[in-house]
């Protein structure tokens, strides 16, 4: 897609509860040449408490925003490695040559043998992955872009703080679009906080509303955490009770190589 002086691309949503940390971000954006010709910007303000929840949020965006894509990103990020408004359109517009049926991409992801691609920076590593994009099945939270077009959503049963892009990359799976890491880095201020007990709430109510679409599939996140997908009653039980079956359920390289073999044969 072309840019023009007349038209905005993206919609930039965040919700933020650091209004300060907030106009930070916005100006890294703006320096970035993310002007107001080329973008909207979309405060929903959290300051005096959690009133928006990112699931319902995202899914109410999508469906008003006019500009072509959504970023819906963090707070604590700056856009200030290099990248700008240019680059970013143009490896969208990459991405539509190589893929037309993409509806979501971000700058961290896991592929379907569990390992991460990932293109950013962040308090403790700056990762340049090789040979982007990669085609991902989930995705980390701090920046994604969504094509409006697609018409995703995120899942109405579920809410809190974690896990919404995984969720959403999900319902582009299942409508037949795909998820993409590309080369467009950012400094994320965070390490990230996957150890709450608000983040094993958000990693249970996920697991319980996607099994139902899987026999048995388990992804990996960005930031290390797995999810046991299993329409069987079964499955699930051997994974919470831990027991030899559970085990190996639950062991990557096990998974990678049933992928692998699945792929192969798939093949022939």
């Amino acid at each position: 897609m072309r840019m023009s002086d007349n038209h905005r691309i993206f919609n930039i949503c965040t919700i933020a509860n650091d209004l300060d940390q907030y106009a930070k971000m916005k100006e890294s954006f703006i320096q970035a040449g993310f002007t107001n010709d080329k973008c909207r910007f979309t405060l929903y303000d959290n300051s005096h408490g959690n009133q928006f929840d990112p699931y319902s949020t995202i899914t109410s965006m999508l469906g008003e925003t006019e500009e072509p894509y959504l970023i819906f990103c963090h707070q604590d990020i700056l856009v200030n490695q290099g990248d700008g408004v240019e680059k970013l359109v143009g490896l969208l517009a990459e991405l539509d040559k190589l893929d037309p049926k993409w509806a979501i991409v971000g700058n961290a992801g896991c592929k379907d043998s569990c390992s991460i691609a990932a293109h950013f920076i962040d308090l403790t590593i700056n990762v340049d992955c090789a040979n982007l994009p990669k085609r991902v099945y989930t995705l980390d939270e701090n920046f994604i872009v969504i094509k409006i077009g697609a018409k995703l959503a995120c899942a109405q049963t579920l809410s809190g703080f974690h896990l919404y892009a995984t969720d959403i990359t999900l319902d582009a799976l299942k409508k037949g679009y795909s998820a993409y890491v590309i080369s467009f880095k950012i400094m994320h201020l965070s390490s990230g906080n996957r150890f709450s007990e608000a983040f094993y709430d958000c990693r249970k109510n996920i697991m319980n509303h996607w099994s139902p679409f899987f026999r048995y599939c388990m992804v990996s996140t960005p930031c290390g955490a797995n999810l046991y997908f299993s329409k069987y009653s079964f499955v699930r039980n051997a994974i919470e009770k831990n027991n030899f079956i559970g085990q190996m359920l639950k062991n990557r390289r096990i998974y990678t190589l049933i992928v692998r073999t699945k792929r192969l044969f798939s093949r022939a």
